[in-house]
C-alpha cells in the first residue's frame, strides 16, 4: 500500500524585506497559487502606478496606453489568468526532473527558462522569477514604455538579475532575432517554455518566429493565453483544464520549407579588397541597444 502525501510550498517573508520569498523543493499547491495570485494584484497596482508616472513625464501626443500592447489591442492578463501558467511551469520542472533523474549525477535540474513574447507590463515574467518558478525570464515587446516599466518592476521586486527585457520589432525575419551573435539572441534561444498572449492577428504574424524557435530546440514547450495558435501550425495542442491556456509540444510552418535552400558558398575575397571601416560599422550597428 502506497500512501501519497502532498506538502504545501512555504513562502518565508522577512519583516523588513517584502521580496524574500523562498520556495521549498516540493510541488506547488493550490494554497500557494492563491497566495501568488493575491500578491500579483499588488504587483499589478505597482506596475500601473509606474506606467502612470512615466506617462506624466512624456508629451501628451507621444504617450502610450497605460495598459495593453503598443497598439492598445489587448489589456494585460489578470493575475487569476496567470495562475495556470505558474502551475504549468512547476509541472514542467517536476516532469523534466523525473525524466532526467537517471542521467543526472545528483538527480536534480534547474528550473526552466521562460520566454514571454509580447510581455506587456512584465507581470508574468517578474512573478515567475520572484517565486522561483524559472531560472530566468526573457520578455520581448515592441512598446518602449512597457519595457521600461517591466525593468523597473523587476528592479523593485529584486529579480532584475533574473529578468531580461528587450524592446524589439517581433514581426521581422526571425533569423534576425535568433541567428545573430548577440546577448539577446542567446537568451531567447535558451528558452524552455515560450508564453504568448497576443491578438489572433499578431499570433499569425509570429508563426515564423515560433516555428524557428521550435526547430532550433525540439524540447521547447509553447503556451498561449485566450487566443491560441491555428491548428495547422500547432503540434499536439492541449487545453489546460480550468484555465484559458493551451499548451503545445511545438510549432511548424510548412511555408518555411518553400523558402529554405542551401546557400551558395561565398566567393573567395582578397583581404586587400575588404572595406574594414564598413565591416566595423556593420558590427557596431548590429548590436542591440544598451539599457
Amino acid at each position: 500500500l502506497m500512501i501519497c502525501t502532498t506538502r504545501s510550498v512555504r513562502y518565508k517573508m522577512a519583516v523588513h524585506d517584502t521580496t524574500s520569498f523562498e520556495r521549498g523543493n516540493v510541488p506547488i499547491s493550490h494554497e500557494d497559487l492563491q497566495q501568488i495570485t493575491s500578491h500579483l494584484h499588488d504587483l499589478e497596482d505597482s506596475s500601473h502606478s509606474g506606467a502612470k508616472s512615466n506617462n506624466e513625464s512624456i508629451p501628451k501626443e507621444q504617450q502610450q496606453p497605460e495598459t495593453g500592447r503598443a497598439n492598445g489591442s489587448l489589456d494585460p492578463p489578470k493575475p487569476e489568468q496567470l495562475s495556470g501558467l505558474f502551475q504549468f511551469l512547476d509541472d514542467y520542472y517536476w516532469s523534466a526532473n523525473a525524466k532526467s533523474s537517471d542521467d543526472s549525477t545528483d538527480g536534480t535540474m534547474k528550473r526552466p527558462s521562460l520566454l514571454n513574447i509580447c510581455s506587456g507590463n512584465g507581470l508574468a515574467a517578474v512573478a515567475a522569477s520572484r517565486f522561483n518558478l524559472c531560472s530566468q525570464t526573457v520578455g520581448l515587446d515592441a512598446n518602449p514604455l512597457t519595457i521600461s516599466n517591466s525593468m523597473k518592476l523587476a528592479f523593485q521586486q529584486k529579480v532584475f538579475h533574473k529578468c531580461h527585457f528587450f524592446q524589439t520589432e517581433l514581426v521581422v525575419d526571425p533569423k534576425l532575432l535568433l541567428d545573430n551573435p548577440h546577448f539577446m539572441a542567446d537568451k531567447i534561444n535558451e528558452a524552455d517554455v515560450v508564453f504568448l498572449y497576443a491578438s489572433p492577428t499578431t499570433i499569425r504574424k509570429l508563426i515564423p518566429l515560433l516555428a524557428l524557435l521550435s526547430a532550433k530546440k525540439k524540447e521547447t514547450k509553447f503556451v498561449t493565453l485566450m487566443n491560441h495558435l491555428p491548428n495547422e501550425f500547432a503540434v499536439c495542442p492541449e487545453l489546460i483544464s480550468g484555465t484559458e491556456l493551451c499548451a503545445y509540444n511545438g510549432v511548424v510552418d510548412d511555408r518555411m520549407k518553400e523558402v529554405q535552400s542551401i546557400p551558395r558558398p561565398p566567393e573567395p575575397v582578397d583581404a586587400d579588397e575588404i572595406d574594414k571601416g564598413f565591416a566595423r560599422s556593420s558590427i557596431r550597428h548590429a548590436l542591440p541597444e544598451q539599457f
